[in-house]
Formats: structure tokens, sequence, C-alpha cells
């Protein structure tokens, strides 16, 4: 995975590439859209490219290419392209930002400054509150009223739903469009316009650790993924200090290990589930394997990586302990 500044400028031209498959060519919204995207990410690439002639590497010329690319896609889009047409520049322009990425992942590029390059992404509030509430209100839901059944029938309908909305605005942009702007207004990232939203992960998530994992487990891999996630984004935005290949941070590694252990010691003091030897190892070995897997599993997302991972390692303990007691 490439460093931190070139993992945000993949994110800014992963939306810019998505904005390019849509063609809406009819639109003169669509038009300046992917106008000012393209411009955006061309202020961003040459500073790029400036960064990496003084630094005499070989991805500048890279750099300058892509650049061109996005230049000659915009005056196909001014000069009235067909989609056909619009399509072919898109490739070109995703043929050199991969060759780009390729030669920068190879040489491992950092930029001097990250942060006059490219400012990471703001963590959303709302976001993150949401985020917070929805781990709570599901263990209180599952501790307190529902049992495995009746939360495996909640989940399983819950996620129908969300699969089938997933599907739907992929074919109507009307759809897509009310589901990012009105429903997850102020929650949704940019890039989900165009993926899967983070949560149907979330839900999957769940659903998988409700099935497999006994109760008490389940409800602290829910609590490691509600408290520690954002707290690491947020502390890892703010402080953010030494940072590994991937772009995070030790700061916000600290944080999620200190938020999710915090959060899943008061579960287990509360449910009496374990004893105190086993309840605090299962609190640290379960908040660490939720961070380690934060941290370094970057092909799944956290939503759904954080809680299975969580839940797993907290199986695993108790399997040779003769205390693991399976739902199925």
């Amino acid at each position: 995975m490439f460093p931190s500044p070139l993992q945000h400028l993949a994110n800014e031209f992963e939306i810019v590439i998505a904005e390019m498959t849509r063609v809406d060519a009819e639109l003169e919204e669509w038009r300046r859209s992917i106008t000012e995207r393209c411009a955006r990410l061309s202020e961003r690439l040459q500073e790029l490219q400036q960064q990496l002639q003084q630094a005499r590497a070989k991805g500048a010329p890279l750099a300058e290419a892509l650049k061109s690319a996005l230049a000659a896609y915009l005056d196909e889009v001014d000069g009235g392209a067909k989609q056909e047409r619009l399509r072919e520049f898109q490739q070109a322009c995703q043929q050199r930002y991969d060759a780009l990425v390729a030669e920068l992942d190879q040489r491992r590029v950092v930029a001097d400054d990250p942060a006059e390059l490219l400012a990471p992404r703001v963590p959303k509030l709302g976001r993150a509150a949401f985020h917070v509430m929805m781990g709570f209100a599901c263990v209180l839901l599952y501790e307190l009223v529902l049992s495995r059944t009746a939360g495996l029938l909640v989940l399983g309908s819950v996620v129908t739903f969300f699969g089938t909305i997933e599907i739907l605005r992929r074919y109507s942009k009307r759809l897509n469009d009310f589901w990012v702007d009105t429903i997850f207004r102020g929650i949704a990232r940019p890039q989900e316009r165009y993926r899967i939203n983070s949560a149907s992960f979330y839900l999957w998530g769940l659903t998988l650790i409700v099935f497999f994992a006994p109760k008490a487990v389940a409800c602290a891999a829910m609590l490691v993924l509600a408290l520690g996630d954002p707290i690491a984004s947020a502390v890892g935005f703010r402080i953010g200090g030494y940072r590994f290949s991937n772009g995070k941070s030790l700061a916000g590694a600290v944080a999620f290990l200190a938020a999710a252990a915090t959060g899943v010691a008061i579960y287990f003091a509360l449910s009496g589930s374990f004893g105190f030897v086993l309840a605090a190892t299962l609190t640290l070995v379960m908040s660490a394997a939720g961070m380690l897997a934060e941290l370094f599993i970057e092909r799944i997302d956290d939503n759904l990586a954080i809680p299975v991972v969580a839940a797993g390692t907290g199986m695993l303990v108790l399997w040779p302990l003769g205390q693991l007691q399976l739902p199925l």
C-alpha cells in the first residue's frame, strides 16, 4: 500500500473516475462537477510533480502524463464528445494513474510534508456520533430485549433491505442521490456515492458475529467497533505523530485500544459474563485484535473486519478453556 499522501490522492482520483464513469454529458451540472474535480486533481498532481522533481524521483513524468490525460479528457467534455469517446479517455486516465501509483509504491516515495501536499480526510462528527450510538443501541437491544433468533431476524431483514437499495441505486441516479444526499446526508463519505455504503458493511459484520459468536463475545465485539474506530480516526487526525506506511497513526492505534478496552471492560463488569481474570484477558485481547484489524486490514471495510476479527479472537481465547459455547 502506498504512503499516506498518495493514499489521499488515490481517494480523490477514485472519486473523479467514478464521476467520469457516470457519464451524464447532457446535464450541465455533471459537466460542471467533473470540470471542478479534474481541475482540483490537476492542481494536486502539479504539487506532487514538483516535489517528485525536487527529489529526482522517476514518478514526475508519470504525474505529468496523468495531468495531460485529465486535460485531454476535459477538452473532450467541453467539445461535447459522445459517451463512447469519453469512456476511451477515462480508461486512458485510469491507465496513467495506475502506472504512477505502481512507480511510487515500488519506490516508497513520501512527500516531505504531507500536510502541504494533501490535507488528510477530516473525520465527520455526525458520522462518529452515529457510529457510537448505533453500537450502543445494538448492544442494549441484544443484551436486554432481543433473543439471538429475534436479533438475526431483525438483522436479516435490514440487511436484505440495504442490499436491495445497494443494487437499485446502481441503476437509478435519483435513488442514489436521495440515498446519499438525504438519508445519509452529513454521514456518507464522497466515495460512498458510487461504492457500497459503510452502513451495509456494519450490518454484515453484526450479522456474522451474532450468528457465530456467543452473546457476550458478540456484544463486546460491537463495542470494540463502536468505540475504537471513531476514536482512532479523531485522535489520528488531530494528533498525528508517527504514521505507518498505510497512513494510519500510532496515536490513533493507542486511542483505539484505550477506548475499546474501556468500553468492553465496563460491559463485562456489568454483565458478569466471565470471571475477573478471563474478562480482563478477553478485554485486552479483543481490543488489541480490533485495533490490529483497523490498522492493517486494507481490503476489507473496517465495519466488517473489526467486529469479526475481535469476536473471532475472543472465541479463540475461550475455546481451549472449555468455555466456548457456540450458539449454532
